[in-house]
């Protein structure tokens, strides 16, 4: 897929900025979750999901 002209670059430069930035307000969403049996369920999905898409930049 092509980014369709200016600014193109920019966001390819920058992956590793915004996927940190991305899993920092993550972790804040993660954090803001109540202690309840739903709440630690979703905040597991999400720290997994997180840290799959981490692991997939590195790799």
């Amino acid at each position: 897929m092509e980014n369709g002209g200016k600014g193109g670059e920019r966001k390819g430069a920058d992956i590793e900025e915004r996927l940190l930035d991305f899993a920092v307000r993550i972790g804040k969403v993660i954090d803001s979750l109540p202690e309840t049996r739903l709440g630690r369920h979703i905040a597991k999905s999400l720290v997994t999901a997180k840290t799959n898409q981490l692991r997939s930049k590195i790799s």
